[in-house]
């Protein structure tokens, strides 16, 4: 059973300071996890240029797994621009 089957009152853990919710689905469209960063990603793209430019607000994605593969990749980059560790 998965995570939105079981209903849990918590999700798995995301990173340190990330929020997630996710979409209700309907006959046209089905669940998307939504993650919420906690950096000031628009200051980190202005210090770092291009090198942050992968850095997003919201990350999107059809499953949990495919949500916390992209939180990773987006905590891994802060990580690399800051020098900082986001667990």
């Amino acid at each position: 059973m998965t995570w939105a089957q079981g209903r849990r009152s918590t999700p798995p853990r995301l990173p340190k300071g990330w929020t997630s919710f996710s979409s209700q689905p309907d006959s046209n469209n089905t669940t998307h996890w939504y993650a919420a960063s906690p950096y000031p990603v628009e200051s980190l793209k202005a210090e770092n240029g291009t090198t942050a430019q992968p850095l997003c607000h919201t990350v999107t994605a059809t499953t949990w797994p495919e949500l916390q593969a992209e939180v990773s990749a987006q905590a891994e980059l802060y990580g690399r621009l800051t020098g900082e560790e986001n667990v």
